[in-house]
């Protein structure tokens, strides 16, 4: 058996992380598939590094959003429509 002083962490920090969010259809999707979108996991993973806690305002042709990573929801700021928001690890199925 092993106890608690035996568990080895495993360091995460070059893992490709993904950025999702919740649609209406009740499934999980990647920023980068809506073509609608501007942001990618690689951008949103890169602010999220430099703060955990914050909040990402960001703003696209008629579309303002902000993403608040404390409580993982984008906002969409002219309609005010919210949705979830993950982070996961990027794995490619082949």
């Amino acid at each position: 058996m092993c106890s608690n002083k035996e568990v080895e962490y495993m360091d995460t920090s070059d893992f490709p992380w993904c950025w999702y969010y919740l649609a209406d259809c009740g499934r999980w999707h990647r920023f980068e598939d809506d073509p609608d979108n501007p942001l990618r996991s690689e951008d949103i993973e890169k602010y999220y590094k430099r703060n955990s806690k914050a909040v990402l305002n960001t703003s696209s042709g008629n579309c303002e959003s902000k993403m608040d990573y404390s409580a993982m929801l984008q906002t969409d700021l002219i309609t005010g429509r919210q949705r979830r928001i993950q982070r996961a690890f990027n794995i490619e199925r082949g």
